[in-house]
């Protein structure tokens, strides 16, 4: 993308939590040192990489970007980034760059809400085409860039790195056993809520949640 990227942060399984409705769980968030919010997304099925989930993706990044209070004009500038095996868009490109437009002027509407897909299945000679082949490549000596080789070689064939990708997994299964257990007791706590036959304090115990939860989930049901 031709761009000075410096990542501040960056975040692996990140979940977002929707208290109207469906959370999504990122599979990278990261943070530039001049404020950029990151997802990148890896697809292997077509199906998970549609444009309303990019949509999706970018309208969550920016409900939780916001302080109460804060200016519209604080919203950072966000991309979304799609990796897919195949060609979603079918165009044969090796990237897509989506923007919206204004209709009629051949003009962009600067939102600065960016969505790109990048198509996995051309691995040509050219850098992205090269890092393309890294990505869903399983032997780090056949892989082009010597920083993405070291580090696959360090969680495949070092007994520090195997160690650590084991606890990496381990703490993946765990968190989203969680994030599950969490959704099941706020689902539950939304069809007691409804049902208006129980007091915000017994379904705080009955779920598990706590009061401030259910006081929150409290305010997104509609009569």
């Amino acid at each position: 993308m031709n761009k000075n990227l410096k990542v501040k942060s960056v975040k692996t399984q990140y979940s977002i939590k929707n208290l109207r409705g469906h959370d999504v769980r990122l599979d990278i968030y990261a943070e530039s040192e001049d404020g950029k919010e990151i997802n990148i997304e890896i697809q292997r099925q077509d199906k998970g990489a549609g444009a309303k989930r990019a949509r999706y993706n970018s309208s969550m990044l920016d409900t939780n970007s916001l302080m109460t209070g804060e200016n519209f004009d604080a919203l950072p500038e966000t991309y979304v980034i799609f990796i897919t095996e195949r060609d979603v868009l079918k165009l044969n490109e090796p990237i897509y760059f989506i923007e919206r437009m204004i209709v009629g002027k051949n003009k962009i509407f600067n939102d600065e809400a960016h969505i790109v897909y990048v198509n996995n299945s051309i691995q040509d000679d050219t850098p992205l085409g090269k890092l393309m082949h890294d990505f869903f490549c399983a032997n780090p000596d056949d892989m082009n860039y010597e920083v993405l080789a070291n580090k696959a070689k360090y969680y495949k064939e070092s007994e520090e790195g195997v160690k650590n990708m084991s606890q990496i997994l381990e703490d993946m299964r765990n968190e989203v056993a969680a994030v599950k257990e969490l959704e099941t007791k706020r689902n539950i706590a939304r069809e007691l809520l409804k049902n208006g036959k129980n007091t915000i304090e017994d379904i705080a115990k009955c779920t598990g949640l706590s009061l401030d939860d259910v006081i929150e989930l409290k305010g997104t049901i509609t009569a």
